[in-house]
């Protein structure tokens, strides 16, 4: 049986498109941690909602309050015996709640842990990330070295890389494939972004740099349509065991493919680029009036990230 073959699913998936909230990703997310809760009281979606009715029509305050309980319960579970982080509680509780709320009977007063990181950064210095790839100068791990490069230089999330292709387009330079035949440098990335739809602007352009497209060049296989044609957890691995090899990470605080997105992002602001750009660079949500205004030209942009890039490049071959 479907999901979408109760109404109540139906109801609270369509406003979540209706709120610019349903992008694929955020559903499949949202049903994940619903069904977990609807194994946890062994209750139908649809059956939940008229459950609900009928107690709120209580005098019982305790019977009224019923739900709530369900769903702090089912979150101590989730930290207690599933050992969830406290982040993801809290996703999963956020999910049950708007579930509730889009079918018109919206939970009151759920207690749940605060989110906070609970793992520790480790950002890269430029003379870090050099030492990370210096260890990477050998066909084992021209994968490691392309990813470190790409992302250090373009500032882009795991999942915008991993769906890049080589025919991915940009209407100025041509698709990623010829880009790289052609040795074009910076190497423009247009992507379109579902998460940020909803603040006015679905897309964002990136770029890679000289160094980046050395380190393709030497890994990319244009018999194969994506760029990077692995898991994201062989990638978190590699990127883990390429920063302890360098002496940059360790165990405890290992580097991690996010982090390399983190150093993007604090070398430029740092070199004093335009927080806007910055942003905008990196795919992230610019906000409605922002992002249905700020409509940079790819020229323009290329010629700032031309600017700025040796603040983020680890330099030339030495």
């Amino acid at each position: 049986m479907s999901w979408f073959d109760f109404y109540s699913v139906k109801r609270w998936m369509n406003k979540l498109v209706a709120k610019g909230k349903g992008s694929a990703s955020t559903q499949r997310v949202f049903l994940c941690y619903f069904g977990r809760f609807c194994h946890f009281v062994k209750e139908t979606p649809d059956q939940l909602i008229e459950e609900r009715k009928l107690h709120l029509r209580s005098d019982d305050e305790f019977l009224r309050r019923k739900h709530e309980e369900l769903v702090e319960k089912f979150s101590t579970t989730l930290r207690d015996r599933g050992k969830a982080s406290p982040n993801t509680v809290a996703t999963a509780v956020a999910a049950v709640r708007s579930f509730y709320k889009a079918n018109y009977m919206p939970l009151i007063e759920v207690s749940v842990p605060t989110p906070y990181p609970v793992r520790q950064a480790k950002v890269p210095t430029l003379k870090e990330l050099r030492a990370m790839v210096d260890v990477c100068d050998n066909k084992k791990d021209i994968l490691a070295k392309a990813w470190i490069l790409c992302q250090a230089e373009s500032g882009m999330s795991n999942v915008d890389l991993h769906k890049l292709e080589l025919k991915s387009y940009s209407a100025e330079f041509g698709y990623i494939g010829e880009q790289l035949k052609n040795g074009t440098v910076p190497l423009h990335i247009h992507i379109v972004r579902e998460k940020t739809i909803a603040s006015g602007l679905g897309h964002y352009d990136t770029f890679f740099g000289e160094r980046a497209v050395e380190a393709l060049k030497e890994y990319v296989n244009f018999s194969k349509p994506c760029l990077f044609d692995v898991s994201d957890r062989t990638i978190q691995l590699k990127i883990r065991e390429i920063s302890m090899k360098a002496g940059v990470g360790s165990e405890e605080v290992p580097v991690r493919p996010y982090d390399l997105r983190k150093y993007f992002n604090t070398r430029l602001k740092l070199a004093g680029l335009n927080e806007t750009i910055c942003e905008y660079f990196m795919g992230h949500s610019l906000g409605r009036v922002k992002g249905a205004y700020f409509v940079p030209p790819v020229m323009e942009l290329r010629k700032i990230y031309t600017r700025y890039y040796p603040y983020i490049s680890i330099g030339n071959r030495s």
